[in-house]
């Protein structure tokens, strides 16, 4: 067995079908459009709670600055 980035990589009699199947669901444009808005929709949500954060803690900050006198 080869191991691979700390996982076991196993042969699989099937990789050929596989391969074949996932070139067609990338040839497939209305399959492909699906995984995009998804890809996207993810991406949005991810950025939108990094930013979130990222203001709450600077919010954060700024209120404890303005109250801290020493």
């Amino acid at each position: 067995m080869k191991t691979v980035m700390g996982g076991v990589l196993a042969r699989a009699p099937d990789l050929g079908r596989l391969t074949r199947a996932l070139i067609a669901l990338v040839k497939d444009e209305r399959g492909l459009t699906t995984v995009e808005y998804s890809a996207a929709g993810g991406v949005l949500s991810a950025m939108i709670f990094v930013a979130a954060s990222a203001l709450r803690d600077a919010q954060a900050e700024a209120v404890a600055s303005m109250f801290d006198h020493d």
